[in-house]
């Protein structure tokens, strides 16, 4: 199914990438993120399926039980966030 072609201002590309301004202003001078379109004499934006492929086209990476325990020794492993609520036996 084709979705319409929509266009995305900086904001919505900072929430969906995860990236900062400068990040994604120096990714498109390197050439490896989409570049932004023309909306009017002062505004610009992004194809929305343009973005959306980059995201996808991102290496996932894998954490492994080992990596993760040590992580978690040093103290920076973070909680997976989930939706479910907090259980608190007693």
């Amino acid at each position: 199914m084709n979705t319409p072609r929509r266009l995305l201002r900086l904001p919505a590309i900072i929430s969906m990438t995860g990236l900062g301004r400068d990040t994604l202003y120096r990714l498109m001078a390197e050439g490896t993120f989409p570049r932004q379109v023309q909306i009017s004499a002062k505004a610009v934006g992004w194809y929305s399926d343009e973005v959306d492929e980059w995201i996808a086209s991102r290496p996932r990476v894998e954490t492994s039980s080992q990596q993760m325990a040590a992580l978690r020794r040093r103290g920076k492993a973070r909680p997976v966030k989930s939706n479910q609520p907090a259980v608190v036996s007693s």
